[in-house]
């Protein structure tokens, strides 16, 4: 049998099932690209194996299905699934997010074959069904400029997520599958949750980051582990980013952006917070701060097409 071009990741944790299925039409609707899908559920006692099995069957689709018995965190959960995937090429989603339409992949893989790519994010639409549908004017990283560009730094993109803390967000991500698959078991086991820190990891190791010029996904904002609001003064994720800057500091001790990067996740998880209030008052840091206020400020988010969000979307989600 003939390898995919894309594997689709579809990680699951207590998944609502009808979040779990409105992702799976998105993706059984897509055309002219040849994927597989694989199912990687990280212990959930609940899990309906049985149903996912008869909804791809019925679709006639290439799967796997990986069901771990006890937890192991999102970071391991996608090692896994990567060690199962087939195709050149990963891309990640969750239950309750949508690829955005039913070309998604095929210009996704046309893109990384193009570029011979190791690492790209496309744009997302941030959306919520709580109370009612809605779209928020939203954007991840922020200020996505230098990705865009043909003039692209490494160098800015260490410095844009390690100091600024502009990060990619991974629901927007593709990955070649052998470097996506390298960097995870570079950053596993110590961290366990912040599977989107192997972008800054790509940086600092000189790998180009692409930015795929069109929407790639429907992201359902506040349903992530990384926009839940927690009243923990330092969380489970700022432990993980805490502890992926310790590993970078042994992996690249010399770089500028590490130290500052591992400084200020040192002072958060002191509580120091005059001196990071000072260290955030630093002129390139500041000045970040407000162009990224502007760019909050004035976002509108009105370029999109629901057509196919609704085709797929089960009431419920």
């Amino acid at each position: 049998m003939a390898a995919p071009l894309i594997s689709v990741l579809v990680l699951t944790y207590h998944p609502q099932e009808n979040a779990l299925f409105s992702t799976l039409r998105s993706i059984v609707q897509q055309k002219d690209c040849d994927y597989e899908i694989i199912v990687c559920d990280d212990g959930s006692p609940d899990f309906f194996e049985g149903a996912i099995r008869t909804f791809l069957d019925a679709h006639n689709c290439s799967y796997q299905i990986l069901a771990h018995k006890e937890n192991q965190g999102t970071v391991k959960n996608i090692l896994d699934g990567v060690s199962l995937a087939r195709g050149a090429y990963v891309k990640p989603i969750s239950p309750g997010d949508y690829l955005y339409d039913d070309t998604t992949l095929r210009d996704m893989g046309l893109f990384m074959e193009q570029h011979q790519a190791k690492a790209a994010f496309g744009k997302m639409v941030f959306y919520s069904c709580e109370p009612a549908f809605s779209v928020k004017h939203l954007t991840h990283p922020i200020l996505p400029g230098i990705y865009e560009t043909e003039h692209y730094d490494s160098e800015k993109a260490a410095r844009q997520q390690l100091v600024y803390g502009d990060f990619i967000c991974g629901a927007s991500a593709v990955y070649e599958t052998a470097a996506f698959r390298k960097a995870l078991e570079t950053i596993c086991p110590g961290v366990r949750y912040a599977e989107d820190s192997v972008f800054q990891l790509f940086a600092l190791e000189n790998t180009r980051i692409y930015a795929l010029p069109r929407y790639m996904v429907w992201y359902e904002h506040g349903s992530g582990i990384s926009t839940q609001k927690t009243t923990q003064a330092f969380n489970r994720i700022d432990w993980d980013f805490y502890n992926f800057y310790q590993l970078m500091a042994k992996n690249f001790p010399e770089n500028p952006y590490v130290q500052q990067a591992c400084r200020l996740w040192q002072l958060r998880k002191d509580g120091a917070s005059k001196k990071l209030l000072t260290a955030k008052l630093r002129p390139g840091k500041l000045l970040f701060s407000l162009r990224a206020k502007y760019r909050r400020k004035t976002l509108k988010i009105t370029d999109y097409n629901d057509e196919f969000f609704r085709q797929c979307h089960i009431d419920g989600v």
